[in-house]
């Protein structure tokens, strides 16, 4: 199984996995599952970062490299046919972020580890 993960899941499977659902932290526990991080992902935790929401225990690019590189955890880079996707999804989600990652999700035929509710009115196999 291969899966993408929306921001949230990330951030509590380093540093707060009693958040995640049991079936979840099974999957992102087991060695056969492959897991995908977009840099939307990035984009949303600098963002956040710049913004004063978020603070992380590590500079970004650090918490970065210990939670995605040193996990072995593939990227996935924005691409134009991803971006145009998206004209495709219908309007249940505006936040431009998990637009971005529902549509990498399609075209890339991943799943998405999230608990956003809203994903699941998607055609995108939604974990949690």
């Amino acid at each position: 199984m291969k899966l993408l993960l929306d921001t949230h899941a990330l951030m509590w499977w380093t540093g707060e996995p009693g958040r995640l659902s049991p079936r979840v932290r099974e999957l992102l526990d087991d060695d056969r599952t492959e897991l995908v991080w977009s840099v939307v992902g990035t984009w949303e935790l600098a963002l956040k970062i710049s913004r004063g929401k978020l603070k992380l225990p590590l500079p970004l690019p650090q918490f970065l490299d210990a939670s995605v590189h040193h996990a072995g955890i593939q990227s996935l880079s924005i691409e134009a046919r991803h971006a145009l996707a998206q004209l495709e999804l219908p309007g249940h989600h505006w936040d431009p972020f998990d637009r971005m990652l529902i549509a990498q999700a399609q075209v890339e035929g991943l799943g998405i580890v999230s608990m956003d509710r809203a994903f699941a009115r998607y055609a995108v196999e939604t974990i949690w």
